[in-house]
């Protein structure tokens, strides 16, 4: 099913509009649980592509590696996240590439309720 939005800005054109196709989202993960708590170590990832109201596609992807610690009620979050997009003209060609870096990071502690979240580094390259 498509979904028709508002565009990613990170280097398109402001104003343009999207239809969104089919997403495919992936991950794989180990649980370890011991006397010290709980860690949970994976990646995860999808797949996706859109069409633009100007006629281009960007066709793109992501790949996280992620990593969740509890100790005493404490969950401590982090992950890191590379997407790149290519960029094709109504025709098919290629006209640009995009790639997006991401370190976010989480804190939740479940005994007074508060969560502390930041994203640590978010910048894109355009080429």
């Amino acid at each position: 099913m498509a979904y028709e939005g508002p565009l990613p800005s990170e280097c398109l054109s402001d104003g343009l509009t999207a239809t969104y196709g089919p997403v495919t989202e992936f991950g794989s993960g180990l649980i370890v649980e011991n006397g010290n708590g709980v860690t949970v170590r994976g990646r995860d990832g999808m797949t996706y592509s859109f069409d633009l109201s100007d006629g281009r596609h960007v066709d793109g992807s992501a790949a996280g590696t992620f990593t969740s610690i509890e100790r005493d009620g404490v969950i401590v979050f982090t992950d890191s996240i590379l997407e790149p997009r290519t960029i094709y003209s109504a025709d098919g060609e290629i006209v640009g590439r995009v790639v997006i870096h991401v370190l976010v990071h989480a804190v939740f502690d479940q005994a007074s309720g508060t969560t502390r979240a930041s994203v640590d580094r978010f910048f894109f390259t355009c080429a």
